[in-house]
């Protein structure tokens, strides 16, 4: 779940402006906020394998997306991507990441698309 930079999901979010709850990790590995699916050919497919969970125990991807531990509940962001990699095992990857609303959030500019290639 790491960039090319080696941040994690908790500190990407954060480094974007977001206000974290302090209890929220910020070392590399950290990842209260993200959900990837891979291979799937489409949009459709992509969130049948994030809510769906098949052969995925615990099914973390399905609680995370349905927000069905009350620690998600309360994640009101969304943030949604789609990368194509037609060299790569899978070719599409998906990524969805949530956070808890910021009231002070700064705006954050898109990243450098160089750096996901």
């Amino acid at each position: 779940h790491r960039d090319s930079d080696g941040q994690g999901p908790n500190q990407r979010v954060a480094s974007a402006g977001y206000n974290l709850p302090s209890d929220y990790p910020r070392n590399p590995e950290a990842n209260n906020l993200e959900s990837l699916a891979a291979g799937a050919p489409n949009g459709i497919e992509a969130i049948n394998q994030l809510v769906l969970d098949v052969d995925v125990s615990p099914p973390s991807r399905r609680v995370h997306m349905l927000a069905l531990d009350p620690f998600y509940r309360e994640h009101s962001e969304v943030g949604i991507g789609v990368a194509c990699v037609p060299q790569s095992a899978y070719k599409y990857y998906y990524v969805v990441l949530t956070a808890p609303k910021a009231l002070d959030r700064k705006v954050a500019e898109a990243p450098d698309e160089s750096a996901y290639r």
